[in-house]
């Protein structure tokens, strides 16, 4: 009782402060539709805006660094209910990373710190100019291109995965969920299949509208194949080769009288990578600038459907071998940051394609909650265990 009475004179303490006030941006959205209170009702993200920059700022005079809070750190990068279930149980050493965030070859950790540093950047450099605009000196996104986001794909995957490092692919890749666990909802199914990122490539001198660059082609499940067909899919992933998709046997996507369906999503065509990066950048600075100068309370305006937006239409794309997910996150917190509020953690980031943009964009608000809540909690009890800084 007594730590929720602390919790609750904080959070006041957030909306009353003048020390505090949000971006002049964010006042146009105290009732976001992306961001709802506990009884549903439309949130107020400069409120909100507020209650984590006096967390922040609490922290950093207990000499913690907010940013680097493991439970808010490793989440956006590891699972969260993989981190959950293992942090603090290894003998490697309490909230350490490292030793969770591996790929096979790699040396331990080398990944990990990798994109801990390049979050370092994304951070750094967001979080300086909203600042700025706290401060009146607001700039109109005139620093944003995504070419930014390929060189930091580059530098988190320079040691450890050097052939692929901020090299845009040459070739299709697809996303399985062959099996019975990895099976994907009939609803998830059918939002897929309503992208709105439609082909941007001419079919007969006509624009292909009414081709998504995301698509989910449903299958039978792996455990139900012949034994035989089983073999010679197992038999391609042991050698290395792509597993042959040509032996699954297609199902009917749009049959939703099963609960689930297996199959497999397809990205973006090689081809529609350049293209839908440039509709995509000249989206994101159109959108923000609006945004920035305050010209509009629209939905469409509002900076978390604007970073949901983003991130779920880059991972649409795909446009790395890996680390696809990773950079449209980063992506996603840049422009949050951007404008005062915090990076988001979610309870399944997996879930970006898998819900249409407006539920995406309810699952971001409920991400940036999350890590207020979090912080918030540290200020009242800065040496608990879940408040350690992660390490380096």
């Amino acid at each position: 009782m007594k730590r929720q009475i602390q919790l609750l004179l904080l959070i006041l303490l957030g909306h009353c402060s003048s020390v505090w006030s949000c971006t002049d941006s964010l006042k146009m959205f105290r009732q976001s539709i992306y961001f709802v209170d506990a009884n549903g009702n439309p949130g107020d993200l400069c409120a909100l805006s507020d209650r984590y920059l006096a967390a922040k700022s609490k922290l950093a005079s207990l000499n913690i660094n907010a940013d680097r809070i493991a439970d808010v750190r490793a989440p956006r990068f590891i699972k969260l209910t993989t981190w959950n279930r293992h942090n603090g149980f290894l003998g490697f050493g309490n909230y350490d990373p490292r030793f969770l965030y591996d790929r096979p070859g790699q040396p331990r950790g080398s990944v990990w710190s990798g994109w801990d540093s390049a979050a370092t950047i994304v951070d750094t450099r967001a979080q300086q100019l909203a600042n700025q605009a706290l401060r009146g000196q607001a700039l109109p996104f005139t620093e944003f291109n995504l070419n930014w986001f390929q060189n930091l794909h580059q530098q988190a995957l320079g040691q450890a995965e050097a052939s692929i490092a901020g090299r845009y692919r040459a070739n299709p890749v697809f996303g399985s969920a062959f099996y019975k666990a990895s099976a994907i909802s009939s609803i998830a199914a059918q939002a897929i299949q309503q992208s709105s990122y439609p082909s941007l490539l001419l079919s007969n001198g006509q624009q292909k509208n009414n081709s998504s660059i995301v698509t989910w082609t449903r299958t039978v499940c792996f455990e139900d194949l012949p034994a035989e067909t089983r073999r010679n899919i197992r038999g391609s992933a042991q050698e290395g080769r792509s597993i042959r998709i040509e032996l699954l046997p297609k199902l009917d996507a749009s049959d939703v009288s099963e609960p689930t369906q297996c199959g497999y999503f397809t990205y973006a065509p090689v081809e529609e990578i350049p293209p839908q990066l440039s509709a995509l950048e000249a989206n994101i600075i159109l959108l923000m600038r609006t945004h920035l100068a305050g010209q509009s309370s629209h939905h469409e305006f509002d900076p978390v459907y604007i970073a949901a937006r983003a991130q779920r239409w880059y991972v649409s794309i795909h446009p790395f071998n890996g680390g696809n997910g990773r950079t449209s996150r980063f992506l996603m917190d840049y422009i949050l940051q951007r404008v005062g509020l915090p990076a988001p953690v979610f309870q399944d980031m997996d879930q970006d394609i898998m819900t249409t943009e407006g539920q995406w964009a309810r699952l971001v608000g409920d991400g940036m909650l999350h890590v207020v809540e979090k912080l918030e909690a540290c200020t009242v009890e800065p040496q608990a265990e879940q408040c350690k800084e992660v390490r380096r």
